[in-house]
């Protein structure tokens, strides 16, 4: 049990196709949830667009900056984590700097795309 966590794309032939996915990064559950979901948390599918990534793009380049910094208040303010059941740790560690390296280039790549319909969806 954890946080599983995908973001995916809907082909025209309605079938969803995976272009993300992340176990226990709580930090970005929580932007998408706040960011693009209006607040609510019930493991639903929330709708992603090309701003809300370019935003996000934006943040975590912010908190990449931080990290070299060693700037903690930052990433808290940008990016905090969230505790939840099986959600992994409520650290600025390596694992949360690891994951923000990591999705800048996942995210970058989508808006070369130029795609329009983009899904986020966590389970626990």
């Amino acid at each position: 049990m954890g946080l599983d966590q995908w973001l995916y794309k809907k082909q025209k032939d309605g079938k969803c196709c995976k272009i993300g996915y992340w176990r226990k990064f709580n930090a970005l559950h929580r932007w998408f949830v706040e960011n693009c979901g209006k607040g609510v948390d019930e493991c639903q599918q929330i709708r992603v667009n090309t701003h809300d990534l370019r935003v996000l793009l934006e943040t975590l380049k912010e908190i990449d900056d931080a990290i070299r910094e060693g700037n903690e208040r930052t990433m808290q303010i940008l990016m905090p984590p969230c505790s939840g059941d099986f959600f992994g740790s409520t650290n600025f560690d390596n694992y949360y700097k690891s994951e923000v390296r990591r999705t800048i280039p996942i995210i970058e790549k989508l808006l070369n795309e130029k795609e329009e319909k983009y899904y986020y969806q966590a389970s626990w």
